[in-house]
């Protein structure tokens, strides 16, 4: 996941200052412009996760350290891509990021969330933030080209956290706990209706492999479906 999501900011032009594994942290030396993410890419992809005890191999403007190092990185945004519970109390104290975006579920261990809060850093919801994948996945599977995919993605996206941030501010609370509250909500309204969504998931499933001019109506259908659900997904009635 963070391989692939450090090659996507690469792409956009966004400079990626640190990469870590359980091994260790590797970033960039001070006064670089950042990693070169194709030869760290090239060396994780030959050597595995090890490929972070040779640093050399991702370039002259990297250096290893400690894996707790990554927190103390000066950046605008930690992508939090590891396992529940990465980002504790302690990290959470000596963060220098400005804001968390978790790629990954359950980012944030016992306290943290309230340390980052009295620190001013912006966490966005984890069930907000990374189920693009699962959308995505779901709409590939109808046949629904990548960049189509990818443009309705960011429109969604952009609008639906654009809302959940003005909500917030205006409640006086945090995104990441106004995210949860609502998420656990849906989710409560969807248990209580689960014989229909499982129907409907069930149609859906038999459609994408239906051939393709039945799929591609499916797909359609899917993807106006997804449009209404953002539409109302952290609106003011949600």
């Amino acid at each position: 996941m963070g391989s692939e999501l450090a090659a996507s900011l690469a792409r956009l032009g966004v400079r990626v200052l640190a990469v870590s594994n359980r091994l260790g942290c590797l970033r960039a030396r001070s006064g670089s412009q950042g990693l070169e993410l194709g030869a760290v890419l090239r060396a994780r992809a030959e050597r595995g996760e090890r490929w972070l005890l040779e640093p050399a191999a991702a370039g002259p403007g990297a250096e290893r350290c400690e894996r707790e190092a990554l927190f103390e990185v000066e950046c605008e945004l930690l992508f939090a891509c590891a396992d529940a519970g990465s980002l504790d109390c302690a990290a959470a104290e000596r963060l220098a990021a400005r804001a968390v975006v978790p790629a990954a579920n359950e980012p944030l261990g016992p306290g943290a969330e309230r340390c980052l809060e009295q620190r001013g850093v912006l966490v966005l919801p984890d069930c907000a933030v990374n189920s693009g994948g699962i959308l995505g996945s779901f709409l590939a599977g109808f046949g629904i080209a990548p960049g189509r995919l990818e443009r309705l993605e960011h429109a969604l996206y952009r609008a639906a956290l654009g809302r959940l941030l003005a909500r917030a501010e205006a409640a006086h609370t945090s995104p990441y706990a106004l995210g949860r509250a609502l998420a656990d909500r849906l989710a409560a309204r969807r248990a209580r209706a689960s014989w229909p969504v499982r129907r409907a998931h069930g149609v859906l499933g038999r459609l994408r492999r239906a051939p393709p001019p039945w799929r591609q109506l499916a797909g359609e259908l899917a993807l106006g479906w997804a449009r209404r659900w953002f539409a109302r997904l952290f609106a003011e009635e949600g």
